[in-house]
C-alpha cells in the first residue's frame, strides 16, 4: 500500500492494515508482532517498534485484525529527505500461520519530482519576494528624492517588456523559416546587430547625458543643433549619392573618367591654395622692404627694371 511522499519531519504518519486468515476473514495479528522500517535497499539499519517513535496497535479500537501503525518521522535521522521507506511485518502470525515478510506500506520523505519542483519553487519564491520588497522600498526612496513615478514606468516597462518578448519569439519563428527558405544564417546576423544596438544605446544616453551637461553649462539647445545636423548629414548623403550616380552616368555616356580627374583638381586646388598662401606671404615682404615716394620714383624704378629703348630706324 503505497502512502504517498511526505515532508521531512512529518510527526503523524497514520495509516492502518487488515490481517486476514487463508479464506478472507480478518483475524488478530499475534505471536508478539513486530514491524520494521526498511530504507532503500538497506538491510541492517532498519527500525522496528520497539522504538519509541513507531507505534503497532493490534486489534485496533477493538475491532479484530485491524491493526494501526503510527511514525514520527521527526524521531530520528534515520528518515531523511530523498529516501524511500517500507513497512514489512518482521514477527507476528495469523490464525498460527507466519505472516514475517508480509509488506504492509512504503512510503517516501521529499522524494518525489513534484515536491521537490515545490521546495525549489517555494524557495525561489522568498528570494523572489525578498528581491520585490527591496526594490519597492528603493523605488519608494528614489521617488522620494526625485518627486517622480518610477513606479508607474516600472510598471510601463514591464509591460512593453511582455510585448517585446512576444514580438521576439514572433521574430524567432520567422527568422528561423526564413533561413530554411534561402539557407541563411539571419539569426547569426539579428544577434550581431541586437549587440550593435545594446552598444549604440549606451553611447546614446552618453552623448544625451553629455549634451544635457554641455547645454546647462553654455546655456545653448545643443540637442536642437545636433538634430538639424543630423538632417543635414542626411541630405548630403542623398546629395552625395546622387552626384556619384550622376557621375556615372556621365562616364558612361562621355567615355571619361570624371571621378578620376575631380580627384586630381581636388589635387591641383590644394595646390593652388598652397601657392597663393606663397605669394602672399611674399607679397607682404615686398611691401614691407619696398617704399616708393612718390610716382616719380616708382616710374625711375620701373625704367631702371625696363631694357633701354632703341632708337627708331
Amino acid at each position: 500500500m503505497w502512502l504517498g511522499d511526505y515532508a521531512e519531519d512529518y510527526a503523524t504518519l497514520n495509516f492502518a492494515f487488515t490481517t486476514r486468515t487463508t479464506a478472507g476473514v480478518p483475524f488478530a495479528l499475534a505471536n508478539t508482532p513486530v514491524i520494521a522500517i526498511y530504507k532503500g535497499s538497506a538491510t541492517g539499519t532498519e527500525k522496528t517498534s520497539a522504538e519509541s517513535y513507531i507505534t503497532l496497535s493490534v486489534d485496533f479500537d477493538s475491532i479484530v485484525g485491524l491493526n494501526n501503525v503510527l511514525i514520527d518521522l521527526s524521531g530520528d535521522a534515520f528518515f531523511a529527505v530523498g529516501e524511500d521507506y517500507k513497512v514489512v511485518i518482521t514477527t507476528g502470525t495469523v490464525n498460527s500461520v507466519s505472516v514475517v515478510g508480509e509488506t504492509v506500506a512504503s512510503f517516501s520523505i521529499e522524494n518525489r519530482s513534484v515536491n521537490a519542483q515545490v521546495t525549489t519553487i517555494a524557495s525561489d519564491l522568498v528570494l523572489a519576494q525578498a528581491d520585490l520588497d527591496t526594490l519597492t522600498s528603493d523605488t519608494a526612496a528614489i521617488e522620494l528624492d526625485t518627486g517622480t513615478t518610477l513606479s508607474a514606468q516600472i510598471t510601463t516597462i514591464a509591460s512593453d517588456l511582455i510585448l517585446a518578448q512576444v514580438d521576439l519569439d514572433t521574430l524567432t519563428s520567422d527568422t528561423a523559416a526564413i533561413e530554411i527558405d534561402t539557407g541563411t544564417t539571419l539569426s547569426a546576423q539579428i544577434t550581431t546587430i541586437a549587440s550593435d544596438l545594446i552598444l549604440a544605446q549606451v553611447d546614446l544616453d552618453t552623448l544625451t547625458s553629455d549634451t544635457a551637461a554641455i547645454e546647462t553649462d553654455t546655456g545653448t539647445t545643443l540637442s536642437a543643433q545636433i538634430t538639424t545636423i543630423a538632417s543635414d548629414l542626411i541630405l548630403a548623403q542623398v546629395d552625395l549619392d546622387t552626384l556619384t550616380s550622376d557621375t556615372a552616368a556621365i562616364e558612361e555616356d562621355t567615355g571619361t573618367t570624371l571621378s578620376a580627374q575631380i580627384t586630381t583638381i581636388a589635387s591641383d586646388i590644394v595646390l593652388i591654395y598652397s601657392d597663393t598662401t606663397i605669394i602672399e606671404s611674399d607679397t607682404v615682404v615686398i611691401e614691407a622692404g619696398v617704399k616708393i615716394q612718390d610716382v616719380r620714383s616708382l616710374a625711375w624704378a620701373i625704367s631702371r627694371l625696363l631694357p633701354p629703348l632703341q632708337p627708331r630706324q
